[in-house]
């Protein structure tokens, strides 16, 4: 890989995401615990103050009514003042009592009949502020004793306090108990599956910039860090590599034979990579390599010739020794912060490129100015080349083959010519290094064939002999799955074509 610093490529996990992810449901199981606590122990706190209400009212009721029957067996036996006297002494021993405020005995009127002395404790509008209980005496009379609020009131306090406490002890115990289980039962199998999910983004942010079969940079990483260097705003300077000699590969030994190739093309790009380099593989068998911010146009030549001379060493794939080259175009410029400015080094790297491949193939060339009208020109002819394909402009011209020593014609070669409607007849020359680059060699392999087949049997028909012909084919047209079928279904007499290979076409 490069050895430039990848830590803006990965964002930091977000452990707010897992965090809550745990601890939701246990707060949320805490949550309808505390509710339920506190309906229930609502209801329960009412429960036992009533409770506490009955239990002081038995109280008093009962030692009120001990005490009624001995003032009902002085109302008897002694009489009207003695019984008061005797009354109040049995009042008296009522208030007694520390949670009786007040006795008095009333009639069926509301009418005061006895009650202990106002210093004593009643007063005028005793009743507003103590809590009343009726304890019956006889059928004219009933002895009320008003007993102290405070008494309930503390009583409903300390109710209160034990609520709190109960309901903050079960709260504390649910969250505890919840994150327990949720550690034990749960906790794990999320905690794993939230590392997994983190690693599956990582992986798929690290898979969106970096080419999964070398392990460069991708082009999503060519943005980002066309981006970071114009933010710079320091000297760019790159290399744009093109592999020459890789695409014979794919057709004489096939893609898993291209894919090794490129393995090892790339590890050799890594291998002599500077400090701060970025590596990054285009698509196909291209490669742009970001030099340190420091390095200068020395540098990059000195680099571009490791390259070549590390791409240039043999490969070993299947068992076969192949061998590619590395056609490099260079270009630098400083940077003002702008991220189009970056965009257009990166394009001329690729002029510079084209130049190599085609005047200075297996070694660099450095990007100028006057190389843009050579690249406007060969798109233009890349452009006419696949309009001539669909007009019918490409034809074979025949030369004929002789022996040496008698001159006896012996076969033809079938020759393409292309009649460009402005600039007459062009020669292979001046358009096959284009038709190859752009992919279309091998339709006009294809078109020469069919018009040689086509012509072999109007000869045949007007009586004209011709003992073979013999045809250039590219390599991408000789391994592909379409010309023996193509040849088989013309059902022409064996011996009468026969193709001449280049030795490019051979991977030894």
């Amino acid at each position: 890989m490069s050895k430039n610093s990848d830590q803006k490529e990965h964002n930091p996990i977000d452990w707010g995401g897992p965090f809550k992810l745990y601890f939701r449901p246990a707060l949320w199981l805490a949550l309808n615990f505390a509710v339920c606590a506190v309906i229930g122990l609502s209801f329960l706190s009412k429960m036992q103050v009533n409770d506490i209400d009955q239990k002081l009212s038995m109280r008093i009721g009962n030692f009120a009514g001990r005490v009624a029957g001995g003032l009902e067996e002085v109302a008897f036996e002694q009489d009207e003042d003695e019984a008061f006297i005797a009354g109040q002494q049995i009042i008296l021993t009522l208030m007694s009592d520390p949670a009786i405020e007040c006795a008095e005995l009333r009639d069926l009127n509301g009418d005061a009949v006895l009650e202990a002395p106002q210093g004593l404790g009643c007063y005028p509008g005793v009743s507003l502020n103590s809590m009343t209980v009726p304890v019956y005496w006889n059928d004219d009379m009933d002895l009320l004793l008003h007993w102290k609020r405070d008494e309930g009131v503390a009583a409903e306090e300390r109710q209160r306090n034990l609520t709190f406490v109960i309901l903050g002890s079960g709260l504390v115990f649910a969250i505890l108990s919840n994150l327990l289980a949720f550690r034990r039962i749960i906790g794990r199998p999320l905690k794993l599956l939230v590392k997994s999910i983190e690693r599956a983004k990582i992986t798929a942010e690290y898979n969106a910039t970096h080419d999964v079969l070398t392990g460069l940079g991708y082009r999503r990483k060519l943005d980002d860090e066309l981006v970071y260097r114009a933010e710079l705003k320091e000297v760019l300077t790159i290399l744009n590599i093109d592999l020459d000699g890789f695409k014979l590969v794919n057709d004489t030994l096939g893609h898993d034979a291209g894919d090794e190739v490129l393995r090892v093309c790339a590890n050799r790009l890594v291998e002599g990579a500077l400090e701060d380099e970025v590596l990054i593989r285009t698509g196909g068998d291209e490669f742009v390599v970001f030099l340190p911010p420091d390095a200068g146009i020395d540098v990059a030549k000195e680099r571009a010739q490791n390259i070549i001379d590390a791409i240039s060493r043999d490969i070993e794939v299947h068992g076969e020794r192949c061998n590619v080259e590395a056609s490099i175009g260079i270009d630098t410029g400083k940077l003002s912060g702008r991220k189009d400015q970056a965009t257009k080094i990166v394009s001329n790297s690729d002029v510079a490129l084209y130049k190599a491949k085609n005047e200075n193939k297996g070694g660099f060339v450095v990007f100028d100015e006057s190389m843009r009208n050579l690249t406007e020109t060969r798109r233009a002819l890349g452009e006419d080349i696949k309009r001539g394909l669909d007009h019918g402009e490409f034809t074979p011209y025949y030369q004929p083959q002789v022996t040496v020593g008698d001159h006896k014609t012996v076969g033809y070669e079938a020759l393409a010519r292309w009649h460009h409607p402005e600039r007459g007849v062009l020669k292979p020359q001046d358009f096959i290094s284009v038709a190859e680059e752009i992919g279309v060699i091998h339709r006009i392999d294809e078109v020469i064939l069919r018009r040689a087949i086509d012509d072999l049997r109007k000869w045949d028909l007007a009586g004209i002999d011709v003992p073979a012909i013999s045809l250039n084919v590219s390599s991408r047209r000789l391994f592909s799955q379409g010309l023996l079928p193509q040849l088989r279904s013309q059902d022409i007499p064996k011996g009468i074509i026969s193709f001449e290979i280049k030795e490019n076409a051979i991977c030894v």
